[in-house]
């Protein structure tokens, strides 16, 4: 039965406003594959389509993101510790955090920790030692309290240059495994330390943790009173463990192990700290002998 002129008409549109967005789709697909290899490709397909060419928009993605196919970045957001953040996944499935604060390294090379690592107390028969990438820790019926001996380092533009404004999100991250410990092992793993510490529990702002033996609890202290977690980990010997403690500014922490969240807690600073007071502690305690030894094998802080 032939078509009347009128949905001859209303089929044509039809095929038309598929045709259109067709092309529109090719176009999408064309810059996605661009993308990879010209950033100015998207946003130029981007303005093709009447879209604003100076800035794109990243929503949080609904599910999680898929490995990207090869020779392609993956880029997302997601909530992150309460804030959304940026992340993208290389085509073999590494998972990066993008951010608009560079991380701050406290680089640990050799061949003494006495010039960037002060070895800020060594007492009994314990040794520190540090090697490339790599802070040797070893208490020996006494115990070593290692900090890094740079306390003026700008940790936000605009801020004092030895001050953490702890109303920011700041993030403390490193590396770390421990080759022995027993019953009588106490380490700290603390930011926001002078560089004259001491082997002690938080006194004043800051974030960290404890592992009594292999048993490993939150720190926190918001400048009144510090505050501890229940056990957030049992770690094993000879296991290397990335460890990031997130600071929200609202007096939230957070502390992710490996990459999962193992714990939050309220109680955090949320205000600038002391002078002074912008540094990251490494300490170990062992009243025995020979029982305790960490290595450290790196240190970043971003503040945001």
């Amino acid at each position: 039965m032939p078509l009347t002129p009128d949905e001859q008409e209303a089929l044509d549109e039809r095929f038309e406003a598929l045709e259109d967005r067709n092309e529109r789709l090719e176009r999408l697909i064309r810059s996605g594959r661009a993308f990879t290899t010209n950033p100015l490709a998207l946003a130029t397909d981007l303005d093709d389509l009447g879209s604003v060419k100076t800035h794109l928009d990243f929503e949080e993605a609904p599910l999680t993101p898929i490995d990207p196919p090869a020779d392609v970045i993956r880029m997302y957001a997601k909530e992150f510790s309460g804030l959304s953040t940026l992340f993208y996944k290389d085509d073999a499935g590494h998972e990066v955090q993008v951010s608009d604060k560079l991380w701050t390294n406290f680089p640990i090379y050799g061949p003494t920790a006495s010039s960037q690592w002060k070895q800020e107390s060594v007492t009994g028969g314990s040794v520190v030692n540090a090697f490339i990438n790599r802070l040797d820790l070893r208490p020996s019926s006494g115990l070593v309290v290692c900090v890094a001996d740079n306390n003026n380092w700008s940790p936000f533009p605009g801020d004092g240059s030895s001050v953490i404004d702890w109303s920011r999100r700041v993030v403390f991250k490193f590396r770390f495994s421990m080759v022995s410990a027993s019953s009588t092992t106490i380490n700290l793993m603390q930011f926001g330390r002078s560089v004259t510490p001491g082997f002690t529990d938080l006194s004043g702002k800051g974030i960290g943790i404890r592992l009594d033996n292999l048993v490993m609890i939150g720190e926190i202290h918001d400048g009144s009173s510090r505050t501890t977690t229940g056990t957030l980990a049992n770690l094993s010997t000879s296991i290397g463990y990335e460890m990031l403690i997130v600071s929200r500014g609202d007096g939230t922490v957070e502390w992710f192990l490996n990459g999962s969240s193992v714990g939050t807690s309220s109680g955090g600073p949320s205000s600038a700290g002391t002078a002074g007071d912008s540094v990251p502690v490494f300490s170990c305690r062992d009243t025995a002998s020979t029982n305790g030894r960490m290595l450290i094998n790196q240190c970043d802080v971003l503040v945001q």
